[in-house]
């Protein structure tokens, strides 16, 4: 078997963020079935309105903040939704922050969601056997975004067909955590080599 980690350009496609997405057709902000109080560009990209996520301190509640409006996301990872009257998500994210409670805290931004430069779903042949691809909801993630070959992902997994016409010339380098060196290519005939594979592509 072959322990592989492999660099290479992210081209599989995701949301940017966790954050809302909302549809727009012009320049300005994403169009709202009902708007925020304020919407304002984000330096680092998307929207702000009035929401800030923040993650709590284990043993901390959500009642604990001194925010209007609160609404847990996840109680396993203390993620909780906020809005105080008054204050936009980046301004109460950077007032929470400094909170005995919060952990840390960030705008819940909005992004505008684009048509897919490529057809959804794609026309690979074999995307019909790729069962893992619908579990994922990839097709909506590509709906919003397509990826970029300026961002590489890691995979950490068994060993690659490097040489396969999907991701040929797309790898940065590998190890071999198991050989010690650095071809991350697959064992041929051994059972389960494939996974690598699957996961890069």
């Amino acid at each position: 078997m072959v322990g592989l980690v492999l660099f290479l350009p992210f081209f599989g496609g995701a949301p940017k963020a966790r954050a809302q997405v909302a549809s727009s057709s012009g320049e300005g902000p994403p169009a709202l079935a009902s708007a925020p109080p304020s919407i304002r560009p984000h330096a680092g990209g998307g929207w702000v309105d009035a929401h800030a996520i923040v993650r709590l301190h284990a043993g901390a509640s959500a009642a604990d903040l001194p925010v209007d409006e609160a609404r847990v996301l996840s109680a396993t990872w203390g993620l909780v939704r906020v809005r105080a009257h008054g204050l936009d998500g980046e301004a109460l994210a950077a007032r929470l922050g400094a909170h005995p409670a919060v952990l840390d805290a960030s705008p819940d931004l909005l992004f505008e969601r684009r048509r897919s430069q490529f057809a959804v779903p794609p026309n690979d042949p074999r995307y019909g056997g790729q069962w893992y691809l619908d579990r994922l909801a990839l097709e909506d993630a590509w709906r919003v975004e397509q990826g970029s070959e300026d961002v590489g992902i890691v995979i950490v997994d068994n060993g690659c067909e490097m040489d396969h016409p999907d991701l040929a010339g797309r790898f940065v380098g590998g190890i071999d955590v198991v050989g010690g060196d650095d071809d991350p290519t697959f064992v041929p005939g051994e059972a389960g080599n494939e996974h690598g594979t699957a996961c890069a592509g």
